[in-house]
């Protein structure tokens, strides 16, 4: 993912009740920002949402920063329509193939 990349959320459960405006699974957003978390958990990376903005919050080394989402949380759409059309591509063949073995099958 990337600065721009429309995603959706797929996980909504147990976001910090402290943070007043969340994402809602199955609904749409576009990456603002992606923020590495080296403080609360390193190696994790959160995303920032246009459509969502919160007040700051402070870290527990004193920082002040948006709070972010975990970005584990939000799957590509790009991606699952790519996906998609993969699978429907594989299909189309299937009933080709098939097609065809009826064909030799009934002469």
């Amino acid at each position: 993912m990337r600065i721009g990349t429309k995603v959706i959320c797929v996980d909504d459960a147990n976001i910090d009740a402290r943070i007043p405006n969340k994402p809602e699974c199955g609904k749409e957003y576009h990456i603002r920002d992606i923020i590495s978390y080296v403080v609360n958990k390193p190696g994790q990376k959160g995303a920032l949402l246009k459509e969502i903005s919160n007040p700051l919050v402070t870290n527990k080394d004193g920082m002040k920063h948006e709070p972010s989402f975990n970005i584990n949380r939000f799957v590509e759409l790009d991606s699952l329509g790519a996906a998609y059309n993969d699978k429907e591509e594989e299909f189309q063949d299937f009933m080709k193939e098939l097609y065809e073995l009826q064909e030799w099958a009934n002469s």
